[in-house]
């Protein structure tokens, strides 16, 4: 579909919900009524572009700070997890095994209390819902 086919289905009936629930679905919905943000979150998600390790590679994090988050949001979505690696100021791919260990590994370090927890408002209620069951089983 394109953009103004996805965005007039958005918050109307036959339609989907705002993936950023940042506006309250209208009794009678005008065909071009949305919210500014919900359309920039959908479109994101529904980007085809990708983002692979080999642009990783040619960028340094410090280059990286320097972008603007539309450029950085236009080179697409992760294809693979990514750790940080301080020697080379660069991501770097890593398997989701190891991501999780390295998480899980920093998590038992560090204090419960002194963890924060945010969940993204692009989240479902499902998934918000998991993650702050998750929160209060690590102690927060």
């Amino acid at each position: 579909p394109t953009v103004l086919d996805t965005l007039r289905r958005q918050n109307k009936p036959g339609g989907f919900m705002c993936v950023s629930w940042a506006w309250t679905k209208p009794a009678n919905p005008h065909p071009f009524e949305f919210c500014e943000n919900g359309a920039k979150a959908t479109l994101w998600e529904l980007t085809s572009r990708r983002c692979t390790p080999e642009f990783f590679a040619e960028h340094t994090v410090s280059e990286l700070k320097e972008w603007k988050d539309y450029d950085l949001e236009h080179t697409g979505r992760l294809t693979h997890p990514m750790r940080y690696d301080p020697a080379t100021d660069r991501y770097v791919q890593t398997s989701w095994k190891e991501a999780f260990a390295e998480i899980g590994k920093e998590l038992r370090r560090l204090d419960p209390k002194s963890v924060v927890f945010y969940a993204s408002g692009r989240a479902s209620l499902e998934t918000s819902y998991l993650y702050a069951l998750y929160a209060r089983l690590y102690g927060h």
